[in-house]
C-alpha cells in the first residue's frame, strides 16, 4: 500500500512518501491519523514530491556512523 505521512513517525518527516508499506502497518497509521493512503495514479504537487525526496534522518544516520572508540588517541 502506498502511504504518505501527515505527522512525524519513527524518525521520518511529514510528507514522506512510502511507495511500499505492509498493509497492517499502513492501516494502523491511517486509523491513528498519522498517514493517508495515496493512490498510485494520484497527481501530487511539487511540494509533496520535495517533502518525500532525499534521505530521511534515519537512513542518513546509518550512513554516517563511525566508531567513536577510534577517535583521538591520547598523547
Amino acid at each position: 500500500m502506498q502511504v504518505q505521512l501527515l505527522k512525524p513517525w519513527n524518525g521520518f518527516r511529514v510528507g514522506m512518501l512510502f511507495p511500499i508499506m505492509a498493509d497492517g502497518v499502513a492501516n494502523v497509521l491511517i486509523r491513528r491519523g498519522i498517514a493517508k493512503h495515496v493512490d498510485g495514479n494520484d497527481k501530487s504537487t511539487d511540494s509533496d514530491k520535495r517533502a518525500g525526496a532525499g534521505t530521511s534522518d534515519a537512513v542518513a544516520s546509518e550512513k554516517a556512523t563511525r566508531n567513536r572508540k577510534h577517535g583521538h588517541s591520547p598523547r
